[in-house]
């Protein structure tokens, strides 16, 4: 049994640069909260279903206080007008953001490959790939479903694509850029 190398390419037609590589790209998470209630001044909304989750009740000197735990961004909002109203009298809180660094995801290119017709050395069965393949992987191993014949599949790096079709990194058109992310500044 002979091992046949296939080298899947990329579709030159998907090939586009993405206009957040090389930026510190952030994206906004969800809101969070931590309200501090005096005594008895516990809201009726203050319950799992709205997001509100208790953490901590202590009894001081100066009475009893419950701490709880906001997720529910529509609940803070509630929160908020109610203190803002002097309806949540004692009321100590803190509400944040999570926001998130994703400039380590964010690949130079985006692209697809072509998918990858071949016919079995051993058998001639015709063979027809189209699953995905993770971007970390240059060479995966496949084998025919006919005769379990043994196939190394090499996947085209952009480069190579570049080289292939004589072309240039300023060749490369950019992608559209997504609405969600900021580029603040380059790496």
């Amino acid at each position: 049994m002979d091992i046949k190398t296939i080298t899947r390419e990329i579709d030159g037609r998907t090939l586009r640069k993405n206009p957040a590589y090389g930026c510190r790209a952030m994206i906004a998470g969800s809101w969070k909260g931590n309200v501090e209630v005096a005594g008895s001044n516990v809201p009726d909304y203050f319950t799992e279903e709205n997001g509100v989750y208790g953490t901590v009740t202590e009894f001081r000197i100066d009475g009893t206080y419950h701490e709880f735990e906001v997720v529910s961004e529509k609940t803070l909002k509630r929160i908020a007008r109610d203190i803002k109203k002097g309806r949540l009298k004692g009321c100590k809180y803190s509400f944040n953001r999570e926001v998130f660094d994703v400039s380590s995801w964010q690949p130079e290119y985006f692209y697809s490959y072509k998918p990858v017709k071949t016919t079995c050395k051993d058998c001639g069965g015709q063979v027809e790939t189209y699953e995905g393949v993770e971007d970390s992987l240059d060479i995966a191993d496949w084998f025919c479903r006919s005769c379990g014949g043994l196939h190394v599949l090499t996947y085209e790096t952009v480069e190579e694509h570049l080289r292939r079709r004589g072309k240039k990194e300023a060749d490369v058109l950019w992608a559209k850029k997504e609405k969600n992310i900021v580029c603040s500044k380059r790496l």
